[in-house]
């Protein structure tokens, strides 16, 4: 009888440790699966992207669009809102904004009192390539992620720029 109970017991056991192994098994399977779709998804992107600015190479395209596609591209594929494209200027001294996407916070001190938009002042303001957020970038050769409260933006303008 106690045999019985034992054998018992012990199949029961076994009976649970294999239902939840296999529960466990599944919920791993289905983070995979989830991780794998978000892999693809994200390739899609970068593929579109690369794609996309061997077309534009490809065919004959203003610098000014070329610069677009970058910009637009890399928003896609980070999922950014706002973003811009600054290259060195001839002197190797100024940076040249390229390409300032609509949504992109000031990276750089205005003028107080400028006329026109602050989209179209930061379209036309150069930057040395030692000042500020953007000579950090340039100087460190590295990309850099940056938030809206970032603390590393100029000014309240930037905060309300982002609203």
């Amino acid at each position: 009888m106690f045999n019985e109970i034992a054998l018992g017991s012990a199949f029961a056991s076994l009976l649970c440790w294999s239902v939840w192994v296999f529960r466990r098994q599944q919920r791993i399977i289905r983070e995979v699966q989830r991780e794998k779709v978000k892999i693809q998804v994200e390739e899609r992107r970068v593929f579109d992207f690369l794609h996309n600015l061997g077309e534009a190479l490809t065919h004959e395209t203003r610098p000014g669009d070329l610069h677009g596609s970058i910009v637009e591209g890399a928003l896609r594929i980070l999922e950014g809102q706002g973003g811009a494209l600054y290259l060195v200027d001839k002197t190797g001294l100024q940076l040249r904004p390229a390409f300032i996407s609509a949504h992109c916070p000031p990276y750089i001190d205005l003028p107080p009192g400028g006329t026109g938009s602050m989209h179209s002042q930061l379209k036309l303001t150069a930057v040395k390539v030692s000042d500020g957020l953007l000579g950090t970038v340039f100087a460190a050769k590295d990309a850099l992620f940056i938030e809206g409260d970032d603390s590393r933006l100029p000014g309240v303008g930037a905060r309300a720029w982002l609203r």
